[in-house]
């Protein structure tokens, strides 16, 4: 926990803000996933479009959250879902973020993923989306 604790003090607080933030997303979707259906989980944890002051660069929100997931301790596992889900409720929406979800089609066992698109082309992915088969959209 030492090395957590310097990480969060070499951090500005725009930073700290946001990682404090995208942890309680992401403990409230990891939370929620097993218990409630899909939808209702992707609304309360993205809620309604607001404006988020004091916020870091989409690129510096999108390192944050993967660094925050990378910790893989309690709910704060590395899990596209979770990704998709507190980065969709940060990161702005001009133009519109859509969260899909696909899978593999003739893979066993399942193999799905997460990801978010914009104008329908994925945005933050390393890898290609292609080879999923989109089974659920939100907005």
């Amino acid at each position: 926990m030492g090395r957590v604790r310097a990480a969060l003090h070499r951090l500005d607080w725009r930073d700290r803000l946001f990682v404090a933030r995208a942890t309680v997303a992401i403990a409230a979707a990891a939370t929620l996933l097993p218990l409630a259906p899909l939808p209702l989980t992707v609304r309360w944890v993205v809620g309604s479009p607001r404006p988020h002051r004091a916020l870091p660069t989409v690129e510096r929100m999108v390192w944050l959250a993967d660094r925050v997931l990378a910790l893989d301790r309690g709910p704060l596992r590395p899990n596209c879902v979770l990704r998709c889900l507190v980065l969709k409720r940060y990161l702005p929406s001009t133009p519109p973020l859509v969260v899909r979800f696909g899978v593999r089609p003739g893979v066993r066992p399942v193999d799905g993923h997460a990801w978010l698109e914009r104008s329908g082309e994925p945005v933050f992915e390393s890898g290609s989306t292609a080879e999923y088969l989109v089974t659920w959209s939100w907005p």
